[in-house]
């Protein structure tokens, strides 16, 4: 809301999404690793405040950037939530937030250490590998798409 609120931009979400929008209230998550319950620790009680929102445009299937000038699109990448999205750019850049993140403890690429499927979540990275040759994360980065191929082969 924040965003918006200063620049204007419009807010796309997956439909999934717009419970947590609307309330301002994040799903719980849901560690699937002991990095994941290492970091959970490190978090519970200091996440901030957010503000409810309403999404100017609610996607269900992939999103077409031409509208806004950009040569790319929005796809739904699922695992670490139902609702996650992934933007891929015909460049080979890819801005996926938390589907690939820096490992808090050495600063390595990992895969999502809270997610909601792993099975779609892993899935979901693979589906980005062959278009994608540098992953713009949400937490650290950016990382390579061998470096998201290692941590794939990990695990991690």
């Amino acid at each position: 809301r924040e965003l918006r609120d200063l620049t204007g931009a419009p807010i796309l979400c997956h439909s999934k999404a717009l419970p947590a929008l609307r309330t301002g209230k994040n799903p719980p998550v849901h560690p699937r690793n002991e990095l994941g319950e290492s970091v959970l620790k490190m978090i519970t009680g200091k996440e901030p405040p957010a503000m409810p929102v309403e999404p100017d445009i609610v996607i269900d299937s992939d999103y077409d950037l031409e509208f806004f000038g950009i040569a790319g699109k929005i796809i739904s990448t699922p695992g670490h939530s139902d609702c996650s999205l992934s933007v891929l750019l015909e460049s080979g850049n890819a801005i996926v937030g938390d589907l690939v993140v820096s490992s808090p403890f050495n600063r390595k690429a990992s895969i999502a250490y809270f997610a909601d499927n792993p099975a779609a979540l892993f899935a979901s990275v693979r589906k980005l590998l062959p278009f994608a040759h540098t992953f713009y994360s949400g937490h650290g980065g950016p990382f390579t798409r061998e470096q998201v191929e290692t941590a794939l082969q990990e695990k991690g």
